[in-house]
């Protein structure tokens, strides 16, 4: 049912067709998985005006906990033409469907409630795992700017997680060959680890959302951040 959950958030939550059509909705929200299969394998061969909530349910569903759901999800975006279902295959080649997924669920969260620390870094951390390098760093930028304003001990646990991310995507830029980046980044966590060394001594360990599993880059797992304040707990589960 959790999972049922995301699919729909994520998937309804972005798309205005996703009410359109009856198969869509069932894909997405319904909790019986023959009927989840069974719809999967109709959607495909969408018209245009319900391609787009398609391919994302779709998208969606190869995550599905059930392997059924799975298979007819990835046999309908095969026959879908365009650059959507391509990349949600691609996903499902790379183990990166639960990162997609997660990465809308984050912003999502961050429209509704922005600069939220837990919800920047399971953005980020989604980001850098989809290989979107660029656009880790600035989120990484963003949450050690709003950490770096929080007064005392506040900001050491966001600081500590920025530090984090700095390295890894240091690493990347080293293995994509990106000099610049290297350079930017080394330099990003340079200050960060003076703010750090300014707060004193650490509180409490690196603790972390759960957001990816950094032995797998391609496995999102775990619970990640709270919805805004207090709000509905996002749960991506690791994959079969």
């Amino acid at each position: 049912m959790k999972l049922r959950l995301v699919f729909a958030m994520a998937v309804c939550g972005l798309l205005a067709g996703c009410g359109g059509n009856g198969a869509v909705r069932t894909v997405v929200e319904d909790a019986n998985p023959a009927k989840r299969a069974a719809a999967a394998a109709k959607l495909a061969h969408p018209s245009a005006s319900q391609k787009k909530a398609t391919v994302e349910a779709l998208a969606a569903a190869t995550a599905d906990a059930d392997a059924k759901v799975r298979e007819n999800a990835v046999a309908s975006l095969s026959k879908i033409s365009g650059d959507e279902a391509r990349q949600a295959l691609l996903d499902v080649v790379r183990g990166r469907q639960y990162s997609r997924l997660a990465l809308k669920q984050y912003k999502l969260a961050d429209a509704k409630a922005p600069h939220q620390p837990d919800i920047l870094e399971g953005m980020a951390r989604a980001q850098q795992d989809l290989g979107l390098y660029a656009d880790a760093e600035k989120t990484y930028d963003q949450l050690a700017k709003d950490a770096g304003a929080m007064p005392g001990p506040q900001g050491q646990r966001p600081l500590q997680q920025v530090q984090q991310g700095y390295t890894m995507l240091k690493m990347a830029y080293q293995k994509t060959g990106d000099s610049a980046g290297v350079d930017r980044v080394t330099k990003s966590a340079e200050k960060v680890a003076e703010k750090l060394k300014a707060a004193g001594p650490p509180q409490g360990g690196m603790g972390g959302m759960g957001g990816m599993d950094m032995g797998d880059m391609g496995d999102m797992g775990g619970m990640m951040g709270d919805f805004g304040q207090g709000g509905m707990p996002i749960q991506i589960p690791h994959s079969p």
